[in-house]
């Protein structure tokens, strides 16, 4: 049984690891587009040397696929949310609104969608 723990802590650290350089990496794309983003910046904005930086991601462009993955799959996420609070005739109308508004307001999925 405790064998199994240092796994299990070990993966969930990895896991936080990753998310946090996809969080960074997700605001500095946005910021500065794939051409100016820095992989330096990212790397020390999560806290990580750019090494651990690049065992979770091989390159600069697997990282930016990710982080645009990530924005993308928030918006759906809560687009299907929304989606299955509406009822009747008007759900995909509200869903459809729903969806440009969040595209509207998330400036993140904005700056990946224009730069790229």
């Amino acid at each position: 049984m405790s064998a199994a723990t240092p796994a299990r802590t070990q993966t969930e650290r990895a896991d936080q690891t990753r998310a946090r350089i996809l969080e960074a990496a997700v605001l500095e794309f946005s910021a500065n587009g794939m051409a100016g983003a820095r992989t330096e910046q990212i790397a020390e904005a999560a806290g990580v040397n750019k090494a651990l930086l690049y065992y979770y991601f091989s390159n600069k462009q697997a990282l930016y696929d990710a982080a645009f993955e990530s924005v993308a799959n928030r918006v759906m996420a809560t687009g299907m949310l929304r989606w299955r609070r509406v009822l009747g005739g008007e759900r995909i109308v509200r869903f459809t609104l729903s969806h440009f508004d969040r595209i509207h307001s998330q400036r993140a999925f904005q700056s990946c969608c224009s730069r790229r």
